[in-house]
Order: structure tokens, then C-alpha cells, then sequence
């Protein structure tokens, strides 16, 4: 289960951009053990009603890239979108993904689909589908990147990683050069 948002940050930040065969990561993040899926979670960028030529392009290169990943072998995408307005924490917000990533994961486990996940993911609101997965005898595995400190976060979160979702794994494993550069394109 890949919160693309949270890997497009690494990626961007602390892999330079670096092109990730997602397949093959898939597979080496099993570990030797049969993948039942991958589920990718994205949130496209926001496209307003006149886009600009540039932000028409960056939206269309990522929903390409999106429809590329949905037709790898046993790869499920899901997206939710980015709102604007006022009303919100932020001028532009993702909407979808957290709850689409939370149900997905709880019918895995509820339904007795899988003995074990593997996540890349790093947001709190994760948490509860955790802890009750594990309730249920689920083995979660967190692989998170803790590189950068920048402004992009404060130096408290430097991964984004949230310490709760963290305690709550089984084994929690930084993404590390050598994987990466197992899965390159």
C-alpha cells in the first residue's frame, strides 16, 4: 500500500527525482512473499477551469503515469482529487485518499486476505486501520525515508513520518540506497 503522495516527497526530495520501477519495488518489498496486491493512493494535482498550458501538462503527465501503474500486473490505483477553497486547512487540500487507503485496509484485513502489509505511508490518519488490523492478526510493515529537513517540514517531522503510526507497526524499515537502486527504470 503506497501513499504516492508521501513517496512522490521522497522521491522528489531525497531519491533526485529518481524513476522507480513499481512493480519490481513491489516485489522486493514483499520479501520473498507472495503479493497479493499493490494499491497505489494519489490525489491528481488541481486543474481549475482555465488551466495554464503548464498546469494542464503537469496534470496530464501525472494521470498518465497513474493510468501506466493501473495496468501492472495486480496493481489497484486509487485516486482522490485536490479541492480548493476557503473553508479549508489549507488553499488546496487532498480529499479521498486517507479514507480510500483506510477502507482498503480494513477489508484486507477483515477479510482475512492477507497475514501481512507492507506500507509506504507516513501519515497519522493511518493509525487507526493499523492498530485494527493488527488487532486482527495482521503483520504491518512501514517503509518510510527519513531524509530531508528542509522547509518543505518542520525539523520535528523531518519525514513527514508520524511517531504514532510509527509505534504502532511491527517493523518499521527505512527505504535505503540499495533498495533503491534495485528498482530503478
Amino acid at each position: 500500500m503506497i501513499d504516492e503522495g508521501y513517496f512522490e516527497k521522497i522521491k522528489l526530495i531525497c531519491l533526485g527525482n529518481t524513476r522507480i520501477d513499481y512493480l519490481k519495488l513491489s516485489d522486493a518489498l514483499c520479501e520473498g512473499k507472495n503479493r497479493y496486491k499493490t494499491y497505489v493512493y494519489y490525489a491528481l494535482p488541481f486543474l481549475g477551469k482555465n488551466p495554464s498550458p503548464a498546469q494542464q501538462e503537469l496534470y496530464d503527465g501525472k494521470r498518465g503515469y497513474m493510468d501506466k501503474l493501473k495496468h501492472l500486473p495486480d496493481f489497484e490505483v486509487r485516486l482522490g482529487h485536490i479541492a480548493a477553497g476557503p473553508g479549508r486547512k489549507a488553499p488546496f487540500q487532498q480529499e479521498g485518499v486517507d479514507q480510500m487507503f483506510i477502507s482498503d485496509l480494513r477489508k484486507l484485513s477483515s477479510e482475512g486476505l492477507v497475514d501481512s502489509v507492507v506500507i509506504i505511508a507516513g501519515d497519522s490518519h493511518f493509525a487507526p486501520a493499523v492498530a485494527s488490523a493488527k488487532e486482527k492478526g495482521i503483520h504491518i510493515t512501514l517503509y518510510h525515508k527519513d531524509c530531508y529537513d528542509g522547509p518543505q517540514l518542520p525539523k520535528n517531522n523531518r519525514s513527514g513520518l508520524s511517531s504514532e503510526l510509527e509505534r504502532l507497526c511491527h517493523s518499521v524499515k527505512v527505504i535505503e540506497k540499495d533498495l533503491v537502486n534495485s528498482v530503478l527504470l
